[in-house]
């Protein structure tokens, strides 16, 4: 299958890295083409890589935004926090909003990006990541998207303090960086059935089964312990009504009606506590929203240019950076 170039590394792109702490390099990359108007900071969700984004760096460069994505700390080709690159692990999300502030500043130092406004898109953990940013500094971003936002894992209620407690339970045994019941190292077949989940689109199906066979170091395989133990830690910020109501930030919030990894009914619940959201539920979309088919990620920018015409000021549609 033939890669079309949408699915491509953007001309002008380039990598670089950040390191937050010593040994701990983080990946990067950004493109800004003559013309732009804005920053769309790109926030991955989890296991999640930068060439997942070509595509939809295409897209915001069509509308005049300059782009750049990070590799998370435990992914693509970023630093990991085992010798066993498999394994999804954690320490602590509060390092990741450590990172996230480290990027930012670094894209400060980047002269094409310095003086343009900001805004940030974030899908599911990165969406996460985004909203503990937007509390504890105001004024990072101008506006923000976020696509399936991880407000809260997707279980039934009665089951998050069981979740919560064997999670715990299993770190105290020493069991913190061994894999959650029912995960495993990456398979080819584990992932392709994962992606079944993730978006109905066949060809976005493809171009990800691609990416992982011809770079294995992009690969990830399942979750540990104290990753869900930390993830459900660090939910307990974004379910709390005090907590939510300093998020001051502008919000377009893109929801997909057939979501299966975090919690619509949690979204919902987030959404109705801040006070400036805008709610779209893309109906008949699975998680990965800008990964989906034509129709649901038209839904998408639909909404998203509406929004980000009202707070970046842009009066008409931006003309494409490049064709």
């Amino acid at each position: 299958m033939d890669i079309a170039s949408r699915f491509q590394k953007p001309d002008g792109w380039q990598w670089a890295q950040v390191t937050p702490r010593e040994d701990q390099s983080l990946r990067f990359g950004w493109v800004a083409p003559k013309g732009v108007r804005a920053l769309c900071v790109i926030f991955p969700g989890l296991s999640e890589y930068c060439e997942k984004y070509f595509e939809t760096a295409h897209d915001l460069m069509d509308r005049g935004f300059a782009v750049a994505v990070i590799d998370w700390r435990g992914q693509g080709l970023s630093w990991r926090h085992l010798p066993d690159h498999d394994k999804r692990h954690h320490d602590d999300f509060s390092l990741d909003v450590e990172d996230a502030r480290a990027y930012l500043a670094a894209l400060s130092e980047i002269p094409a990006l310095a003086i343009l406004p900001r805004i940030v898109l974030g899908h599911s953990m990165g969406g996460h990541i985004a909203l503990r940013i937007m509390h504890d500094v105001r004024d990072a971003f101008k506006c923000a998207a976020l696509t399936a936002p991880m407000f809260n894992i997707n279980l039934p209620v009665l089951m998050q303090g069981p979740a919560r407690m064997t999670a715990e339970a299993a770190c105290k045994m020493g069991w913190s960086e061994h894999y959650v019941f029912g995960y495993g190292p990456w398979s080819l077949a584990r992932f392709t059935a994962n992606l079944n989940l993730l978006t109905s689109d066949k060809t976005r199906r493809e171009i990800q089964i691609r990416h992982q066979v011809e770079n294995p170091s992009l690969r990830m395989g399942g979750l540990t312990f104290n990753w869900v133990r930390t993830a459900l830690a660090s939910n307990r910020f974004t379910q709390d009504p005090a907590w939510l109501s300093q998020v001051t930030t502008p919000l377009f919030v893109a929801m997909p009606s057939r979501e299966m990894i975090v919690s619509n009914a949690a979204t919902r619940f987030g959404v109705n506590h801040m006070p400036n959201v805008e709610l779209v539920e893309i109906t008949g979309s699975l998680h990965e929203v800008l990964m989906e088919k034509e129709e649901f990620r038209a839904r998408f920018w639909q909404g998203f240019d509406a929004f980000t015409a009202k707070y970046l000021g842009f009066r008409e549609q931006p003309q494409p950076a490049f064709t």
